[in-house]
């Protein structure tokens, strides 16, 4: 038997594709912004997977924790002042 629910990474890529639709609309560099914060949602799947939350909230979590790991990334490239 096939399965009936959707997985993890399938409910995130439909997701995914809903606001690819959005990004259809907006101007290039919106759109360019929409689909690298689509990639961060994307990155933490299988945790969100492991760890039973809600598909969006995971997706929103994993790209929270992207952008935090860049902001730290960039505060530790730029020297203290």
């Amino acid at each position: 038997m096939g399965r009936t629910v959707p997985t993890v990474r399938q409910s995130m890529e439909a997701l995914s594709a809903k606001l690819q639709k959005m990004a259809q609309i907006m101007n290039s560099g919106d759109s360019e912004l929409l689909t690298s914060v689509l990639v961060k949602g994307r990155r933490h799947a299988h945790e969100v997977s492991y760890s039973d939350i809600e598909v969006g909230y995971g997706f929103l979590i994993s790209i929270i924790i992207e952008l935090e790991r860049e902001i730290r990334e960039l505060k530790a490239e730029k020297p203290h002042e």
